[in-house]
């Protein structure tokens, strides 16, 4: 036992195990027949559940018929198995499970499309004469400029549709004076405008 206050065993108290070699018994094992069966009685009341013993604690497997061969194999309830092994799996999946047959289908990749605006040749060529006219160098040129250049929008790309390839709707920057978010992006919509049209 410890002190309370010092947090140290207590002087003079001897330990269970001393003496004792080798495994030490579980406390249940040297128990009389008649207390060990008194505790089990305890626990089944407590529990409400009688435990099984031996050949009873193994569930028994039942008979089930595989979804795709239709043979009949053994396993147990809990595994909730359906297929009789991974190849009629995978052979039920491939069958009944692609495209329009799945329940979670949504139309296919050609109807959720995403426009992908940087391998478009007219994007590149959108790109490129945006950084010839800027001599590929970034318009707000400073001691802060960081190697990469980047072809920036003034006017959103998503809301302008008809200006999204005029050149004079792009600016050659750099990644440090890129805006960062969109209410910066709209601070600064007249300054590089300003600076497009003195370049032209």
């Amino acid at each position: 036992m410890r002190d309370e206050k010092t947090g140290r065993f207590k002087k003079g108290i001897i330990p269970w195990n001393k003496g004792k070699k080798g495994v030490q018994i579980c406390w249940s094992k040297g128990l009389t027949k008649e207390t060990d069966n008194r505790l089990k009685e305890a626990s089944r009341k407590t529990t409400g559940v009688k435990r099984p013993k031996g050949k009873d604690f193994v569930s028994k497997k039942i008979i089930i018929v595989c979804n795709y061969c239709k043979k009949e194999f053994k396993s147990h309830p809990s595994l909730h198995h359906k297929f009789c092994s991974r190849k009629c799996f995978y052979s039920f999946s491939s069958k009944y499970l692609i495209g329009e047959k799945k329940n979670v289908w949504k139309g296919g990749i050609e109807n959720h499309k995403k426009e992908d605006r940087r391998n478009d040749p007219a994007y590149q060529k959108w790109v490129k004469l945006v950084k010839i006219r800027d001599k590929y160098d970034c318009r707000l040129k400073d001691k802060n400029c960081s190697r990469k250049k980047i072809v920036h929008h003034i006017l959103s790309w998503r809301k302008f549709l008809d200006c999204r390839y005029k050149i004079n709707n792009g600016i050659t920057l750099c990644q440090f004076h890129h805006p960062r978010a969109w209410d910066e992006e709209k601070r600064l919509i007249s300054k590089f405008q300003e600076l497009v049209s003195v370049s032209n």
